[in-house]
């Protein structure tokens, strides 16, 4: 995984960091060592991945409005494995989500707003309408706006999977794929979305690869969705969108498995 920030000089600050691991079925290669933090825990966030001295996390007290977009899906059952992955992401988080159907939209990098009042899209799409080379998934969040010390408010998330990608995830939450299913696969990328960033065990779904395994949390994961979750509050995510601080546009990418 090979990652660059760059800023941009424009009316607010701006903070861009592309990422992306890269799924392969036999040799696991990731460019990038995680910091001592991630070696010595069992959960990671996304924006300390990044530098950031706070969480980005979405307000534990409003609800996220998402959509689904399954029509490049190789399986049937695309919504139905969404739909329980993130039962499973409220779960764990307490966060609450609301479906509002499906869309036609693939989300891209940048895009700082969907329409309506769309703050998720879980989509599958092919190489050849994004560029993914080769990879299986890539989740995360789009914006945040910073909120205090302590807290960036995620405005948008996203999950993009490939539709075409050479190891067909079968469907379900099972144990039953070589390399994972699209239940473990979704959830993985969800814990982007809402926040979490790899780590180095691989008793939890934040691993850096899919494996033959059941979709379930580990621990560690549990104890990452609980701090970016409903249960670490909602002090500091009340102020108007005019409140002082930086919006910080991250696309960040994860394709995994092995």
């Amino acid at each position: 995984m090979k990652g660059r920030i760059r800023r941009i000089a424009v009316a607010v600050p701006l903070a861009l960091a592309l990422s992306g691991a890269t799924l392969v079925a036999s040799n696991a290669d990731d460019a990038s060592a995680p910091s001592d933090a991630e070696r010595s825990r069992k959960y990671a966030f996304m924006s300390k991945h990044f530098g950031y001295k706070y969480i980005a996390r979405w307000n534990p007290c409003r609800t996220i409005h998402y959509k689904i977009n399954p029509r490049k899906s190789p399986r049937k059952g695309a919504i139905k494995d969404v739909r329980k992955a993130i039962k499973r992401v409220h779960g764990a988080s307490g966060l609450k989500f609301k479906y509002l159907g499906r869309t036609k939209v693939v989300p891209k990098n940048g895009a700082n707003k969907y329409r309506g009042k769309t703050d998720l899209v879980i989509a599958w799409t092919t190489p050849k309408k994004r560029n993914f080379s080769g990879n299986a998934a890539w989740g995360g969040g789009q914006w945040w706006h910073r909120r205090g010390a302590r807290y960036g408010e995620m405005r948008t998330g996203f999950v993009i999977v490939n539709g075409k990608y050479r190891y067909n995830y079968p469907k379900g939450f099972g144990a039953n794929g070589k390399y994972g299913t699209r239940g473990q696969l979704l959830m993985h990328e969800l814990g982007h979305a809402m926040g979490l960033w790899h780590v180095p065990s691989k008793k939890q779904l934040m691993y850096r690869y899919t494996r033959h395994r059941k979709a379930k949390w580990g621990g560690g994961d549990r104890k990452g969705l609980h701090k970016v979750g409903r249960r670490a509050g909602c002090g500091g995510f009340r102020a108007p969108d005019s409140a002082k601080g930086a919006d910080v546009k991250v696309d960040t990418g994860s394709f995994s498995a092995a």
